[in-house]
């Protein structure tokens, strides 16, 4: 199973997480339309929809049943799988395309060495860290060009290493001051 991801798409979404002002006033409207765009993305780029692995937050296996069935046929009414019970998010690395939303898992990939690219289909326009990396998208055309961009740049590790002198994980935080007072 796992070797049909080598040329394949993982979608890592935060979307329906009940901290996310969007979810709660629309439920899953921007789960469904993310999966829309990474479907037709993943057409246009000639990827196999069987390629596409859906890793949704770890909180959506405490939402409501009802919600959850619903999310799940949609993801698989798209042609694609659902990231696997129990494995490591390490295993992202065995995809060619890491793609998701606005979120702090988008630094989990930068310390495995990979450059995810970002897709805001909110358009929260955060000031944050995530909102410096190199490959933004909010619709299938931008995705597209995304990931024609992030495969130019991937042979020579430039994008990673740009982005990491920026955001890369800090000093180990020191309280041996607070002694002095």
């Amino acid at each position: 199973e796992h070797a049909r991801w080598s040329a394949g798409i993982l979608f890592l979404s935060n979307h329906l997480h009940p901290m996310n002002m969007w979810f709660r006033a629309f439920g899953p409207a921007d789960e469904l339309k993310a999966l829309s765009i990474i479907a037709a993305a993943a057409d246009q780029l000639g990827i196999s929809r069987s390629q596409v692995v859906w890793k949704p937050h770890p909180i959506f296996a405490t939402l409501d049943e009802p919600l959850r069935h619903r999310v799940v046929e949609a993801v698989k009414s798209f042609g694609f799988a659902c990231w696997p019970d129990g494995v490591s998010l390490e295993k992202a690395a065995d995809f060619r395309h890491v793609v998701c939303t606005r979120s702090t898992v988008a630094l989990d990939m930068l310390q495995l060495g990979m450059v995810p690219i970002i897709l805001d289909t909110q358009l929260n326009n955060a000031q944050d860290a995530v909102s410096i990396f190199p490959y933004q998208a909010s619709d299938p055309a931008s995705l597209v060009r995304a990931v024609h961009l992030s495969m130019k740049s991937s042979d020579d590790g430039s994008a990673f290493d740009d982005l990491w002198a920026k955001v890369g994980v800090a000093a180990p935080v020191s309280l041996s001051f607070v002694n002095k007072f």
